[in-house]
């Protein structure tokens, strides 16, 4: 025992240099990169629940711009029953029980975006 403690001794900064040599790789190899998240910026995540937070946002996006498009598409529906009526023509009963659902149906889709958001808020 002694004669190894010697030789760390004689060698000691080269010893050292070994030790740090060593922590360096098992850190560099051992740790998981990580950045901030998307969603939660004082979270940090990994390379696989970024991907996970990307897809996430990007179906939240696919789902707005479909909500925007049933959106102009009903108001469209009520410019061209409005442009029916003021051209003198007969209103559709049948038409206007469509559109009064769209409408309602728009505000359930906009509910459940407001309820998404609490319960995202609220679980972050």
């Amino acid at each position: 025992m002694k004669i190894l403690w010697k030789a760390i001794e004689h060698n000691r900064f080269l010893v050292i240099g070994v030790i740090l040599a060593l922590a360096a790789c098992l850190a560099s190899f051992g740790c998981e990169s990580r950045v901030r998240g998307l969603c939660d910026q004082s979270k940090m995540v990994n390379r696989q629940q970024l991907g996970m937070e990307v897809d996430q946002l990007v179906l939240l996006a696919e789902q707005r711009v479909e909500d925007l498009n049933k959106q102009d598409e009903l108001k469209q529906t009520l410019f061209n029953i409005g442009l029916q009526v003021a051209a003198g023509g007969t209103v559709n009963p049948l038409g206007i029980i469509t559109t009064l659902g769209a409408i309602i149906g728009l505000g359930a889709v906009g509910d459940n975006i407001r309820k998404d958001a609490v319960i995202r808020r609220n679980t972050a």
